[in-house]
């Protein structure tokens, strides 16, 4: 039903631009969290984690959780900003999920439940790209994306967004999203209460009801 390209998640070569920026987020953390282990506490200069887990392993934790959920996120992310119905905003809209760290999961085997979903919302692009930083930097970058992938007749980039304080956001881009493919799927009107389910749940099924 779904004839689309989800590998834009774990193919880091199809994506560089955002790895490269996820790879210099983990070099922050890491650092962050050696200075509060010889300190006691974070750099004043960062967000304050309010977890009981390291930066790393939230980052960490958080990458594991998109990756089970990546189709999850995708199908959402087609029916929250109605593409069967208005193919393009997939070109000016984002999907914008909130979560926070659940430490009422059961350990490395409970992917699924390692986060709570707090928020979600669409966003148009240039709203995202007001949010901070580094919201500004992955917006382009997406837009880069979407841009390279069309002139190679690949289809658009859809993403999701992701924010997990105090991390910075994480874009989960979605490819080969094109008209024709968008007008044989049916809308799903309730694609949120399905979104909180799976992630309620940890299963990552979506479903259409």
């Amino acid at each position: 039903m779904y004839d689309l390209d989800i590998s834009l998640i774990f193919n880091g070569q199809r994506h560089k631009p955002v790895c490269k920026v996820n790879v210099a987020q983990a070099a922050q953390l890491a650092a962050a969290d050696k200075f509060k282990d010889l300190i006691g506490h974070y750099p004043s200069s960062l967000p304050q984690n309010p977890n009981k887990i390291s930066f790393v392993e939230l980052d960490a934790k958080l990458e594991q959780w998109v990756k089970h959920f990546g189709p999850t996120l995708m199908y959402s992310t087609i029916h929250a900003l109605k593409l069967p119905l208005h193919f393009p905003r997939a070109r000016t809209h984002l999907l914008r999920v909130s979560v926070a760290y659940n430490e009422n999961n059961a350990g490395d085997s409970d992917v699924g439940r390692f986060f709570n979903l707090d928020e979600v919302e669409v966003m148009s692009l240039e709203s995202v790209a007001e949010i901070d930083k580094a919201c500004k930097m992955s917006v382009d970058q997406l837009k880069t994306m979407r841009e390279e992938s069309e002139s190679n007749g690949r289809g658009v980039v859809v993403a999701t967004a992701v924010f997990c304080s105090p991390l910075a956001v994480q874009i989960v881009p979605f490819g080969s999203i094109t008209g024709p493919h968008m007008k044989r799927i049916k809308w799903i009107e309730n694609w949120e209460k399905n979104l909180r389910r799976c992630i309620e749940t940890g299963n990552p099924s979506f479903g259409s009801v």
